[in-house]
């Protein structure tokens, strides 16, 4: 009888993603430090950078790059839409904060 084959666990799987996306995100941040030296107005890369801090979950830093692109090119859409997904992320946080110290008073 035949070996059965065995795949890797879910964790294992888990792990691997993470890792890819880790390795992406440092790697997207280099090449991107690089464009923006050459130029700083460049709106694309302005986005991707504000991408990478809204994965690291470093949303604020994430709110001011997609503003300065809305800034820069204000019909960029996918700027448009990161910049509302960060906003109301932040809202809903506010919101999370602020009920919660009405319980807690």
């Amino acid at each position: 009888m035949p070996k059965q084959k065995r795949w890797p666990s879910t964790k294992l799987l888990i792990f691997i993603h993470f890792a890819q996306a880790l390795y992406i995100n440092v790697f997207l941040q280099t090449k991107n430090s690089d464009i923006l030296r050459l130029d700083q107005t460049n709106a694309d890369a302005l986005l991707v950078r504000g991408l990478c801090f809204y994965y690291q979950d470093n949303i604020d830093r994430a709110f001011l790059h997609f503003k300065q692109v809305l800034l820069m090119a204000p019909d960029h859409a996918k700027a448009r839409d990161s910049y509302r997904v960060s906003v109301n992320f932040l809202r809903n946080l506010y919101f999370c904060y602020s009920s919660m110290f009405v319980y807690i008073i």
